[in-house]
């Protein structure tokens, strides 16, 4: 397998497994972002899928030779000190999100996991390992497409909310984003791999093929 074909089932396999369930899902998650959807097509014009503008688009990235690993430091990762708001809270950060769910809602222990840096929110949830979890007064099942949205719209908020997120995302070019798993061979979380692929999606929206 060439490199350039490696590359390609590296994006590939987690959007498969963030999104691909169904076109109508990755359309949906799409729309969460708003991120362009290709419109209706007219009958002189043969059919380009929400999934396939997408998957071309990763191929653009393949072409660019660029993979960005979202491992270390700098705004992109979730755990980077950039708060946002979304749904009418604030967070600490996207990783405080993410560790907060374990915690009951409306709780005071949520509230303070919310507010605590990432490191701290890791260190309160550490030994807590939920099936599920409310949001606005929803069940969502871990690792589920919904919680992947709710992961998605708190990524594009970031994006959002912080120019110097805009500024790096965008100095990315058309760089692949990839979080590796864990040296254990621990899979991915929720987080892990949808960050990466919502900032390809918010990178999409804002900037296009630009590098």
């Amino acid at each position: 397998m060439s490199q350039r074909e490696e590359l390609l089932q590296v994006l590939r396999g987690p959007l498969e497994q963030v999104f691909a369930r169904s076109e109508d899902e990755l359309a949906q998650l799409a729309s969460l972002l708003h991120a362009p959807v290709p419109p209706p097509p007219v009958a002189s014009e043969p059919r380009v899928s929400s999934a396939s503008a997408l998957f071309e688009y990763g191929r653009q990235m393949i072409a660019d030779g660029k993979i960005v690993h979202l491992s270390f430091d700098g705004p992109l990762i979730s755990g980077a000190s950039t708060p946002i708001s979304l749904d009418g809270v604030r967070y600490a950060s996207l990783e405080s999100l993410y560790h907060c769910l374990k915690l009951p809602e409306g709780s005071a222990e949520r509230a303070a996991c919310a507010a605590a840096t990432a490191w701290e929110a890791r260190r309160l949830t550490r030994r807590l390992h939920t099936a599920s979890f409310g949001y606005q007064g929803k069940e969502l099942t871990v690792g589920s497409a919904e919680h992947a949205a709710l992961i998605a719209r708190a990524v594009a908020a970031k994006v959002e909310q912080h120019v110097e997120v805009q500024d790096a995302l965008h100095a990315t070019g058309r760089a692949l984003l990839i979080i590796r798993a864990s040296h254990r061979g621990v899979p991915l979380n929720v987080l892990g791999r949808v960050n990466p692929l919502a900032l390809m999606l918010e990178r999409w929206r804002r900037f296009g093929g630009s590098s």
